[in-house]
């Protein structure tokens, strides 16, 4: 009897389940700067303080670079089983996203911080499962609010809404019932 009523537990996932997580990787990406306007030869930074170059010692545009760090998050979230298969998760995440935007022959020099408070809304679907090896299928969206936002100068940047999709395919392992 215990082993079948185990075996029950197991393939009739609980109805409501949660779940912490952080995740977040050094490094970044250097592109050219996509926030910042290039207009002659002022380079314009998005909280509209203006970079003037002396003409006479740039002979072109300022080229300024971005490196954009990869994010960091951390949060917590709720999963309510719909059917065997299918679940709807939600919970609230913050992530945080950092910048250096760098120009030799302009002297510019500035690094941005901003913190999003976000509400994600998932549905999920498992693909197969075998023994504790299991897959799965990940499609939603999430709205997020800027609530700090600054950059190294003092200056303070706009705090703007953002709304976001996703979709993922993933593998898990189960180490223990509750822990995979």
């Amino acid at each position: 009897r215990a082993t079948r009523a185990r075996h029950r537990r197991n393939t009739a996932p609980a109805p409501l389940t949660a779940s912490v997580y952080g995740f977040g990787v050094g490094g970044g990406s250097s592109s050219p700067a996509g926030n910042v306007q290039m207009t002659g030869l002022k380079a314009t930074y998005w909280d509209n303080t203006a970079y003037v170059a002396d003409p006479q010692q740039l002979s072109q545009k300022p080229e300024i670079t971005a490196d954009h760090h990869y994010p960091i998050r951390f949060g917590a979230a709720m999963r309510y089983q719909i059917a065997p298969r299918i679940g709807l998760e939600s919970g609230v995440r913050y992530t945080i996203l950092n910048s250096d935007f760098t120009s030799k022959n302009a002297n510019i020099n500035i690094s941005q911080n901003v913190g999003f408070l976000g509400i994600p809304v998932t549905v999920t679907y498992d693909i197969l499962q075998a023994g504790a090896f299991s897959t799965y299928a990940t499609a939603g969206g999430e709205v997020a609010k800027s609530i700090v936002a600054h950059d190294d100068n003092g200056s303070s940047l706009p705090h703007p809404w953002q709304l976001s999709v996703q979709a993922a395919v993933g593998m898990q392992y189960g180490i223990t019932e509750n822990i995979g």
